[in-house]
């Protein structure tokens, strides 16, 4: 063999592996991109949706309200009197809170969460996704629960997490596209109040009601409605639970299953806790 052939032999046993390595990082450069990767910053949470104030819909009241409220009437009561049971009672809710509170959502006590089920390697399991990047505002009128407000929801859809990161790279980048900009955040927009009490409420109650309004998911809107239970649990805090069910290709979703997944479920359900904390507007 002569001196030129050996050395083409070599040169090509060195391209050999240098074209190969080549080979796995475009593979795998272009799975993170088809996957989402694992680097992609998120935006804050708290500056996507719009803030309450407790202003917005205040009413200032009349003149003849103020008259009223200052004139003593034949029914107030004497001074010197012992107050009854029921006095005392009114007037622990008096000092537990004024009648409306603007209450906000906090991220450290929240959590939001996706359940699907699939078989995994012949195995039926629940595949659970969390994240703790929840953001919303709650108007609580204690005198009068069916006068209170939501406003707009949104939970990060980019930080979503489950028990295998292959699955949370294939969720940001195949099938809820969070690692896009547009399609970082699920929202909820709130229209009704369901069944909500108009009695008074105050610290230790409890209310069951359900919330409806527009689930917006990789920018598809869907009417839903979320049961809910809320929980006074002090007058500067309130703990929640709303839950609903929903179909994924309502919202223009598909999911190509991997070959050791099969059978994915076509109902995604979707989980709120979350904690709300009194804001000072003071």
């Amino acid at each position: 063999m002569s001196q030129s052939s050996r050395s083409s032999n070599r040169l090509i046993w060195l391209l050999i592996p240098i074209a190969f390595a080549a080979g796995v990082a475009v593979g795998v450069l272009g799975l993170l991109w088809a996957t989402g990767g694992n680097s992609t910053p998120s935006q804050d949470v708290g500056n996507v949706v719009p803030t309450l104030s407790l202003d917005d819909d205040s009413a200032e009241p009349t003149a003849e309200t103020t008259e009223e409220m200052a004139e003593p009437t034949e029914e107030m009561a004497d001074p010197t009197e012992e107050p009854t049971e029921e006095a005392a009672d009114a007037e622990s809710a008096s000092a537990f809170s004024p009648e409306r509170a603007l209450f906000r959502i906090t991220t450290d006590e929240s959590e939001a969460r996706f359940k699907i089920d699939e078989t995994l390697v012949g195995n039926e399991i629940v595949v659970v996704g969390t994240t703790n990047d929840i953001a919303g505002d709650i108007i609580v009128n204690f005198a009068n629960p069916a006068e209170s407000q939501l406003g707009e929801v949104a939970v990060s859809a980019r930080t979503l997490k489950t028990d295998e990161e292959f699955r949370n790279q294939s969720i940001r980048g195949r099938i809820l596209l969070s690692s896009q900009d547009e399609y970082e955040f699920i929202t909820f927009a709130p229209t009704e109040f369901v069944s909500l009490t108009s009695d008074p409420v105050s610290v230790g109650d409890t209310l069951e009601f359900e919330i409806t309004g527009n689930l917006t998911i990789r920018g598809n809107t869907n009417t839903v409605t979320f049961p809910t239970t809320v929980t006074v649990v002090s007058a500067d805090r309130i703990e929640g639970f709303a839950t609903t069910d929903v179909l994924y290709s309502d919202y223009g979703i598909t999911i190509q299953a991997p070959p050791t997944v099969s059978n994915i479920g076509d109902v995604v359900t979707i989980e709120l806790d979350f904690v709300a904390l009194l804001v000072d507007e003071s």
